[in-house]
C-alpha cells in the first residue's frame, strides 16, 4: 500500500482558525455506493452510509451534536429507508433506533472502560455532544455474514487487543476496521505492547488479504490500496478554506483540530513528478496561492511523509527574474560583459547583502546627437557604455513593448504594452531600418 503524507507548514499567524463541518464523498462499488462522512469532530472520527438497491444501512453514526443534525439530513436526502443501524467500535447519535453491534460489544459499552470513556467525554464536551442512544442492541456473531439492503456484510474479528468488535467486510469491496490501515496512526491505548502492536500488524495483513479495494475505518476515513495522502498545518482566518491543486483538478481539503488541512488522492491520478499547490479561498473566491509549485516526489515506495512550507513569494523574488536569472547570474553567456558574480546565486547574493549603482532611465528620455531627441534602442548602447565606464553595474528601464492598440494618441502610453516581446517601434534608429542619413534625414 502506498500513501504519500504531505505536510505543509505556515509561518502566518492570525487570530482565528477557521471551522467547518464534516463533508462527505461517495464511492461506487459497483453492488453498492458508499458515503464517506469525515466529521471533522474533535475525535477524528468517520461515519458511513451503505447505499444498496433495497435500503440503506448507515455505520458509526456520529457522536457531536452538529454532524448528527448534518448526517442525518443527508441521510434524509437519499430518499432511501435506512434498514439497519451498525453501531461497531462507535457508540453515537443513533437516538431511540435499534442497532447492530458484533458479538460482546454490547455488554462491553456498558462496562468500566468503554463507559467510563464516554462519561469522560461528557466532562469534556458537554452539550456538544448527543445523548447516549436508548434503541435496542443485537448482536451478530463473528464469522456471520447478513445480508442488508442486497448488500452483504461479513462481520470479522477485529484486532485482538482492541474493543471486542468487528472488521466488516462490506459487499466484497470495502473492509471496515477500528483504524483505517492506509491512513490513521493507532492510538498508543491500542499499542500498548509488543502483543498490540503485533495484533494490530495482523489486522492490517487481514485487511490487504480480503480482497477488498477499499479501506475505511471509524478513524481515518477511506482508503485505496494506492493512496496519497496530503496534510497541510495551515492557519487560517475565520470562513477561509485550503483548496489542492494538481492539473487541471482542484480539490477541498478536509479541516482537521489544531490547524490541519487533509485530502486524499487516489495514487492513479498523481504520479512521481507531478507539479501541485495549495490555495487559499473564501466564499468561493481565491484569496491566495502559491508563489511556485511543489513537486511529487520520485522514487518513492511505501509510506512517504513530504513536509511541505507554504511557498510565499520571497524578499529576494527579483532575484528570479529573467534578468538576473539569464544575464546577471548566468555562467553560459558568450559575452563576458553580461556576466557578474557568476559563480554566485540569487539567494546567495541576496543574503549576503550584495550592493550595486546602476541607472533607471526611460528610454524616452535618453538624448544623442544621433537620434530625434525620444530616444531609440541605439541610444541604449552608448548609454552602456557609460554605465561601465562610471563603475556601475545595471541599467533598469520602462517598458519598451508595443502599445499600439487604438491607433489613437493613447498609444503613447508606455504600460499598455500588447506583447510583453514586441518592440515599440517609436524607439526604432531608423538608419538601422534602413532610412539613409541624408539632408532630409537631418
Amino acid at each position: 500500500m502506498r500513501k504519500v503524507l504531505f505536510v505543509l507548514f505556515n509561518l502566518l499567524t492570525v487570530a482565528a482558525m477557521a471551522q467547518t463541518k464534516g463533508r462527505f464523498e461517495v464511492k461506487d462499488l459497483g453492488n453498492c455506493k458508499l458515503h464517506v462522512y469525515y466529521t471533522n469532530d474533535a475525535l477524528g472520527d468517520a461515519s458511513y452510509i451503505v447505499e444498496g438497491k433495497r435500503g440503506l444501512v448507515t455505520m458509526e453514526q456520529p457522536l457531536f451534536k452538529d454532524n448528527v443534525a448534518e448526517f442525518d439530513a443527508y441521510l434524509g436526502k437519499l430518499g432511501k429507508k435506512v434498514v439497519k443501524r451498525i453501531t461497531d467500535y462507535h457508540v453515537g447519535g443513533t437516538g431511540n433506533y435499534d442497532v447492530v453491534m458484533a458479538q460482546g460489544m454490547s455488554e462491553f459499552t456498558q462496562g468500566p472502560v468503554y463507559g467510563g470513556m464516554m462519561k469522560n467525554f461528557a466532562q469534556i464536551f458537554g452539550d456538544a455532544i448527543t445523548d447516549l442512544p436508548t434503541g435496542k442492541a443485537t448482536e451478530v456473531a463473528f464469522g456471520k455474514t447478513e445480508n442488508w439492503a442486497g448488500v452483504n456484510f461479513e462481520f470479522r474479528h477485529g484486532a485482538t487487543t482492541d474493543f471486542p468488535a468487528a472488521s466488516i467486510l462490506i459487499g466484497g469491496k470495502a473492509y471496515y476496521t477500528h483504524w483505517t490501515p492506509a491512513k490513521a496512526h493507532v492510538s498508543n491505548l491500542q499499542i500498548s505492547s509488543p502483543a498490540a502492536i503485533d495484533s494490530e500488524i495482523a489486522e492490517a495483513e487481514k485487511s490487504l488479504a480480503s480482497g477488498a479495494t477499499l479501506f475505511i475505518g471509524g478513524h481515518g476515513g477511506a482508503a485505496t490500496r494506492d493512496a496519497v495522502e496530503f496534510k497541510i498545518t495551515y492557519l487560517t482566518s475565520w470562513g477561509e478554506e485550503i483548496k489542492f491543486v494538481f492539473g487541471e483538478e482542484r480539490a477541498d481539503m478536509q479541516y482537521l483540530p489544531g490547524g490541519v488541512w487533509e485530502i486524499d488522492i487516489d495514487g492513479s491520478k498523481i504520479k512521481a513528478g507531478t507539479e501541485y499547490h495549495y490555495e487559499c479561498w473564501k466564499d468561493g473566491r481565491r484569496l491566495r496561492r502559491e508563489w511556485r509549485n511543489h513537486v511529487v516526489p520520485a522514487g518513492k515506495t511505501g509510506t512517504v511523509e513530504v513536509n511541505d512550507r507554504w511557498a510565499d513569494t520571497p524578499a529576494d523574488a527579483p532575484f528570479y527574474t529573467s534578468a538576473f536569472a539569464d544575464k546577471v547570474f548566468s555562467i553560459n553567456q558568450d559575452d563576458a560583459k553580461f556576466r557578474v558574480n557568476a559563480d554566485v546565486t540569487p539567494q546567495e547574493m541576496y543574503r549576503s547583502g550584495w550592493k550595486c549603482a546602476g541607472t533607471a532611465v526611460p528610454v524616452f528620455s535618453l538624448r544623442t546627437e544621433d537620434s530625434f531627441g525620444i530616444g531609440d534602442f541605439h541610444d541604449l548602447k552608448k548609454l552602456a557604455d557609460w554605465v561601465a565606464a562610471t563603475g556601475q553595474r545595471v541599467i533598469q528601464l520602462l517598458p519598451v513593448n508595443d502599445t499600439t492598440m487604438t491607433g489613437t494618441w493613447k498609444d503613447s502610453y508606455p504600460y499598455s504594452a500588447n506583447s510583453i516581446y514586441a518592440l515599440h517601434p517609436q524607439f526604432v534608429y531608423l538608419p538601422d531600418a534602413g532610412v539613409r542619413r541624408d539632408a532630409k534625414y537631418s
